[in-house]
């Protein structure tokens, strides 16, 4: 059997990815590089993708004369899926590394003079190619010449090191390393009403050569020189009207890139704009205008474009922080054919104190990316949602969950053999996904006093304590997968194809459990009937007709499970299941071949939730993947003579039902109030099933034979997140919903020597969607979902032994997905996520290019369940 197909596996995986492994993203206190419409560092607006600053700390210092000085310092351990964000053979390892910053500020009445210096270096386990190690330091004071009057100017230095999603740095075998000095001076001045600031800025961008590769990066070494004045007018307290000038000058030392082209170039950008606050909670600022570049080359078409911007801050409550921005800039390229990058980014973080020492904080970034002069053009996307713990005033604990993806418009012809004649073979080498996990433990190396952070909010249900003892009974309706890989013979070589159907099931459980405090054990059975039924044929003479349907069976498990304060029940369970399974394996032209039941076992393993829903009745959701043992399945080959093939089948079943307690279990009560209104933010953990539907015309020695199959796989664990904004009324709730996930879920099909090997994987997905629920006594939401998502498929095909038709295809296909699910509350504002979907995608097909052409078409679907945590801020 399989093993990655159980869930055992699954939980193995879970258990390191769900201790604490997170990177920290420090953020640098140094110029972005291309973003000079920035007159000031500090007018900058937080990206939503940065840490949050630690403002809901009291702090104290360590002083130095009149300066004070802050030292941190910072362990990290994470993993990440995609190293090297590639659309596909993706690679994972884990990182540790350390990182620290120190810095230095005045406090005097008058004048200003700070400084700061950091580093992160970081190691990998398996690719030591990646290590880096970044640094910065900077300063930065302002002279007050009056009241009215200030100059100011910093300077600062920096070495750091390029993602690996940069569309510039396409073949290094290495990150990119670069240096990047900066300056800036100007001078501010105000007047009665009006105020003006002037001020230059100068960035000096050297980046190295990768060693041992044939990337080299002396073409991207320039210099960006920037001027530019701002000129406001403070109508009343509230609303400030502007008006913001800014010239650039990018200059490259090379005179031509290692494609031909110059890329110095001058601009302006002018914007009207106003600053202000809307009230005492709410200030924000936001501008509309004009970019213009002229560039050098007289093959680039100079640049027009709107400018817009603007950042809004809104302080949600006192314990609640909600940041957000939209800006553009137009971001310096190497890429053939292309002038520069309009980048727009918007994007929001929010911050809530869900504890005295606990803050929980989501951000969510999305983009475009249009390369001017070509027709390629990206959405980029990056989300995460962290929770900091304080163990002392001066020590925390950090865990972040990250997802990033591009979604490239570019698609090459081409296979990894380099060639471009295929035109079924068609891939977005731009595009990726990857999750990141990390965890980081922190110090704060100076005094830090306790500060007021508000209690911990824990759910109390106004009713007794559900006892969840006795005797129970109740009945399923189930949805899943069942799969059978089939390993046999074929001629001098082998024969393997991962098969499955998606289909509907009927249960009834009786069982009988104990309560110790919040613990639970329980013993259970089952009695079920199941309609999957797998099929695979081919018209062909020696081909197979295969056939595997799933049909009664009958089940024995343990529970343990813990009580929650609400009163819901989580519970893992594991046990023996008992299933007749219907197989038929035959060769077209014998008369006879294998047909027959057989029941076969196999061991079990899940997760579930029970929600009380008065003083007998519960709502159970229930999730569960079984691995059975083998058996062999005799038969004649073409030729006549016997053989045999080995069937592994497994199965990934979700199932809903209701369950009645012979006793009583708790006494009616006042409502639980959960709040659920407004944004909230969560992750999740996902394990579920992916389907392909074949069908197509086969072409051998002038013979052709129509072919359909069902092929499926039993996923992996796969990782996302999820952001949206509620509203309950009454105790009906409504939610529109954005979700974004990374998998590795694949199927594979393998006929040696010289026959037909395919497989199709799904890579990742995004999508938007509503959910619709109804909130139960006990504050526990059940619900249903609908929306579409987008997902990345890359499907295989090789006919024969020759590479050169080789079909390696990537495509991004829009599906369907319906769903149900439940959120159990833990606390008033966070809860746990049970949520079970089914998506249909729509169909894609292509026709290789062999002298002998086969034409085939896919249409995938997927079941997915999901565990997750969701936070209400």
């Amino acid at each position: 059997m399989n093993q990655k197909l159980t869930l055992a596996s699954a939980i193995a995986k879970t258990i390191f990815l769900t201790v604490p492994v997170t990177t920290v993203f420090l953020s640098t206190a140094v110029y972005a590089a291309e973003q000079i419409n920035q007159l000031t560092p500090d007018e900058t607006p937080a990206m939503a993708s940065e840490e949050p600053q630690d403002d809901d700390a009291a702090l104290q210092e360590h002083r130095i004369g009149s300066f004070v000085a802050q030292p941190q310092l910072t362990l990290f351990l994470g993993h990440e899926d995609n190293i090297f964000a590639e659309h596909n053979d993706e690679k994972s390892d884990q990182i540790h590394g350390l990182a620290g910053s120190f810095s230095l500020d005045s406090d005097w009445q008058q004048h200003k003079l700070n400084a700061s210096a950091g580093f992160e270096s970081g190691r990998y386990n398996k690719y030591d190619t990646e290590n880096y190690d970044d640094y910065w330091i900077t300063t930065e004071g302002r002279y007050d010449i009056n009241p009215q009057t200030n100059i100011f100017a910093g300077l600062g230095l920096s070495e750091e090191h390029e993602e690996r999603g940069s569309l510039d740095d396409l073949f290094g075998d290495a990150p990119t390393t670069y240096t990047s000095l900066q300056a800036h001076a100007g001078v501010s001045h105000q007047w009665d009403n009006y105020s003006f600031r002037l001020g230059s800025t100068f960035e000096k961008l050297d980046f190295d050569n990768v060693g041992g590769s044939a990337l080299s990066n002396d073409d991207r070494d320039r210099d960006l020189v920037g001027l530019g004045g701002r000129l406001s007018y403070k109508v009343s307290p509230r609303f400030q009207p502007f008006l913001q000038v800014v010239i650039d000058k990018r200059d490259y030392d090379s005179e031509l890139d290692d494609n031909g082209y110059s890329r110095d170039s001058d601009g302006y950008r002018f914007s009207l704009g106003a600053e202000g606050r809307l009230s005492n909670t709410v200030s924000g600022e936001a501008h509309i205008g004009y970019i213009r570049q002229d560039y050098d080359d007289s093959r680039f078409s100079n640049v027009d474009e709107l400018d817009l911007g603007g950042n809004l801050k809104w302080q949600l409550s006192p314990y609640t922080q909600f940041n957000a921005y939209v800006k553009r800039t137009l971001e310096e390229t190497t890429l053939a054919g292309a002038s520069g990058n309009l980048l727009t980014t918007a994007g929001a973080n929010i911050k809530h104190h869900i504890s005295r020492n606990g803050v929980v904080t989501a951000d969510v970034t999305v983009g475009s990316e249009e390369y001017q002069g070509t027709s390629r053009d990206s959405s980029i996307f990056d989300a995460g949602l962290s929770y900091r713990h304080y163990i002392t005033n001066s020590i925390y604990l950090d865990t972040r969950y990250r997802i990033k993806g591009r979604d490239s418009s570019e698609t090459r012809l081409g296979d990894s053999m380099g060639d471009s004649a295929n035109q079924a073979n068609i891939q977005d080498y731009d595009d990726y996904y990857s999750n990141e996990i990390f965890f980081t433990l922190g110090a704060l190396l100076y005094p830090v006093r306790d500060s007021s952070r508000p209690p911990l909010s824990i759910v109390t249900p106004e009713f007794a304590a559900v006892r969840w003892s006795g005797g129970y009974l109740g009945a399923e309706y189930g949805y899943g997968a069942a799969t059978s890989e089939v390993v046999g013979a074929r001629d001098q070589g082998v024969d393997i194809g991962e098969y499955g159907d998606m289909g509907s099931s009927y249960d009834l459980f009786f069982g009988y459990g104990w309560r110790y405090k919040q613990w639970y054990v329980g013993l259970e059975g089952e009695y079920g009937d199941s309609g999957t039924d797998i099929n695979h044929s081919k018209s062909k003479d020696d081909a197979q007709t295969i056939s595997v349907s799933k049909d009664t069976s009958y089940a024995g498990a343990a529970r343990l499970g813990y009580v929650l304060p609400s009163g819901s029940l989580m519970y893992a369970r594991l046990g023996r299941v008992s299933t007749e399974f219907d197989t038929v394996n035959k060769v077209n032209n014998q008369a006879t071949g294998y047909d027959d039941k057989n029941r076969q076992t196999g061991a079990r393993y899940g997760v579930g939730v029970d929600i009380p829903a008065n003083d007998h009745l519960f709502v159970r959701l229930d999730y569960s993947v079984t691995g059975y043992d083998s058996y062999n399945v005799d038969y004649l080959d073409n030729t006549g003579s016997p053989t045999s093939a080995v069937y592994n089948n497994d199965e990934a079943l979700f199932k809903v039902g209701l369950g009645w307690y012979f006793d009583k279990q708790y006494e009616s009560a006042k409502k639980v109030k959960v709040d659920r209104d407004g944004i909230y933010a969560g992750v999740q953990v996902g394990h579920g099933s992916l389907g392909s539907a074949t069908q197509g015309i086969h072409q051998d020695n002038g013979v052709t034979s129509s072919f359909q199959g069902d092929f499926a796989a039993i996923s992996d664990l796969s990782l996302g997140g999820f952001v949206g904004y509620g509203a309950t009324h009454n105790k009906w709730y409504f939610a529109v919903e954005a979700e974004a996930d990374s998998s590795e879920t694949d199927w594979t099909h393998v006929r040696e020597p010289g026959g037909r090997d395919f497989s199709v994987e799904k890579k990742g997905s995004y999508g938007v969607g509503v959910r619709l629920g109804y909130v139960l006594d006990n504050g526990s939401l059940l619900y249903v979902r609908g929306g579409k998502v987008k997902t990345k498929f890359n499907t295989d095909w090789n006919k024969g032994s020759s590479l050169d038709n080789k079909v390696e295809r990537d495509d991004n296909v829009w599906g369907s997905r319906l769903g149900v699910g439940a959120e159990v509350p833990v606390t008033d504002h966070v809860s746990m996520r049970f949520d079970y979907t089914h998506t249909n995608y729509g169909e894609y097909s292509f026709v290789t290019e062999h002298s002998q052409p086969d034409a085939m078409s896919f249409k995938n679907d997927e079941t997915l369940f999901r565990l997750g945590v969701s936070v209400t801020f």
